[in-house]
């Protein structure tokens, strides 16, 4: 009777442990599913869009998700991704010396199954400027021209530059422009009269300040085998 008794007891207990282990692998999968079923989330601070300076400069970001890993991705190259970690990744831009603003670039942080983010990323241009190589301020020429001629180079930020004589009666002093080279030449017609006259050249960029260059050729009774002199200094209008 007692060796019946003890064997029906350990019957019950095997039993209860059986249900208990089945009970804790139910609710084990019911939390596996719990999370599995958890919607994947991703935001980001701050958000938006974000205008460097012409400057450059960095701007930090800070992640956050419920994913495991997540990637950050920019689309131009002056854009960059500085660094990455734990959480943060900074965005870095160099100078921007043009005046036009850089093209948007396209920043995409994505993680996991969380549906990704974009950022739009801007950047001013630099103020316009204007100068020419090297810094005079007046020239002068022999009333004789044969191969006497000055070159200028042109330094700008700017897309387009011009540079002339504005008026109709300085016309004997020709500026030949080489876009490309970024170089202007200024070369007076020979002065055959016995007058010595002066000039201006204008040399404008779109925004910025215009230059004045004076030129002046001497008379032809005067010495004309002297070379062309030239004065340190430049005018802004």
């Amino acid at each position: 009777m007692v060796a019946g008794q003890m064997k029906n007891k350990q019957r019950t207990m095997k039993t209860i442990k059986k249900i208990a282990l089945i009970s804790c692998l139910i609710v084990s999968a019911i939390a596996c599913d719990e999370i599995n079923n958890e919607e994947p989330t991703l935001s980001l601070e701050p958000s938006g869009m974000v205008l460097l300076p012409a400057s450059g400069g960095t701007k930090e970001f800070t992640v956050t998700t419920n994913q495991q890993e997540w990637t950050v991705v920019s689309d131009k190259s002056w854009c960059n991704v500085k660094s990455k970690t734990g959480n943060n990744f900074v965005l870095e831009a160099a100078e921007n010396l043009s005046t036009l603003n850089r093209d948007t670039a396209k920043v995409t942080i994505s993680a996991g199954e969380a549906q990704p983010l974009t950022i739009r990323v801007s950047q001013l241009g630099s103020e316009p400027a204007l100068s020419v190589s090297p810094t005079l301020s007046t020239i002068e020429f022999p009333a004789e021209i044969t191969t006497e001629s000055h070159v200028f180079t042109v330094i700008s930020n700017e897309s387009s530059w011009h540079a002339r004589v504005p008026t109709v009666d300085s016309l004997w002093c020709k500026v030949t422009m080489n876009p490309s080279a970024k170089t202007f030449t200024i070369k007076p017609e020979t002065n055959t009269t016995e007058t010595s006259r002066s000039a201006v050249v204008l040399v404008s960029g779109i925004q910025a300040s215009s230059i004045s260059i004076n030129v002046k050729q001497k008379a032809k009774t005067q010495n004309s085998t002297d070379d062309f002199e030239y004065e340190e200094g430049t005018s802004w209008d």
